[in-house]
């Protein structure tokens, strides 16, 4: 039983020494935009761990249909490698609305994933958000006949003052 303990224990030390950690905190867990719009998604990803960390990808979910990530940040501005005690602050994602997104709150979560070596792809650290697509987006219907409406008043504002 005792030998069992022991390498219980030497299995736990050997995985939390594999396992490279970072904090990933967002600047805010609200945003908010109107359709058409791309809204930067911020952050901090830090390590305090000896040993570097890799970040070699990153995944996300939005619970829109409406709405889309664009990674071109993390992959372009955030480091590939943080070292001990290193920080990142800035950009890490865009997320983009569809010009005819719906009005609503929608929740989203980015999951950055990386390790020890380029190759390594687990998880690191996840955060969630919530997402408010504001505004309102008229029918297609509706914007048709918008400029057969304005055409309208502009033609009985011009017969009015011909009268007068």
């Amino acid at each position: 039983m005792k030998h069992a303990l022991v390498a219980m224990t030497l299995l736990f030390a050997l995985d939390s020494l594999c396992r490279a950690s970072v904090v990933f905190t967002l600047d805010s867990v609200a945003f908010s935009g109107n359709p058409g719009d791309s809204i930067d998604i911020t952050g901090t990803i830090s390590n305090p761990d000896p040993n570097a960390v890799f970040l070699n990808n990153i995944s996300g979910l939005l619970t829109s249909p409406d709405l889309s990530f664009d990674f071109t940040d993390f992959f372009t501005v955030v480091p590939a490698v943080l070292n001990f005690g290193d920080s990142y602050v800035g950009p890490i994602a865009t997320v983009l609305i569809d010009p005819l997104g719906q009005p609503g709150d929608f929740f989203g979560s980015l999951t950055l994933q990386g390790g020890a070596d380029q190759n390594t792809f687990n998880d690191l650290s996840t955060q969630t958000f919530q997402f408010t697509i504001s505004g309102s987006v008229p029918e297609p219907a509706s914007a048709l006949l918008m400029p057969v409406a304005i055409g309208f008043l502009i033609t009985v504002r011009r017969a009015t003052r011909r009268k007068a």
